[in-house]
């Protein structure tokens, strides 16, 4: 995934590589909306590789956090940016800060989990469903078990 600079936009593109990296397809656009900015946005985005092989996306665009998966319809999460995605078995975790505050989305239930005040959030959701996150407030390194099973 990357952000491109085209026509003025900076708008983020997925490739594929089926052979380890020696070729990929053309960049194919994430979703409908354009986000016409003279300069760099400072905030990527994430993806995912679920165990079926589906790509999970997750995007800052204006001020609002997106998901999608290629070829279907994207989803506004909410107002937020410094995002990142993670995930298991049917779900989708994304990390994202809102203001000074950081939480978690939860897909495809829509669950949304206050992780508390500071920046950077990053999660990640290991093998028996636990999500375990970090992140910076006040200067310092936090870190923890934010949830204890995705259901």
């Amino acid at each position: 995934m990357f952000r491109s600079w085209l026509n003025g936009s900076r708008d983020l593109y997925l490739v594929r590589s089926s052979d380890g990296g020696r070729t990929f397809t053309g960049g194919q656009k994430l979703r409908m909306g354009t986000w016409k900015l003279n300069g760099c946005p400072m905030d990527g985005g994430g993806v995912y590789v679920d165990g079926s092989g589906a790509v999970h996306t997750v995007w800052q665009r204006e001020g609002s956090v997106y998901y999608c998966r290629p070829g279907e319809p994207e989803i506004q999460i909410g107002k937020g940016r410094s995002c990142s995605i993670t995930g298991t078995a049917g779900h989708a975790v994304i990390s994202m800060q809102t203001g000074d505050r950081v939480k978690l989305f939860i897909l495809p239930h829509k669950k949304e989990i206050a992780v508390g005040s500071g920046s950077f959030l990053k999660s990640i959701v290991l093998p028996d469903g636990k999500i375990y996150a970090v992140w910076e407030q006040d200067k310092k390194i936090q870190f923890g078990l934010i949830l204890q099973a995705i259901e």
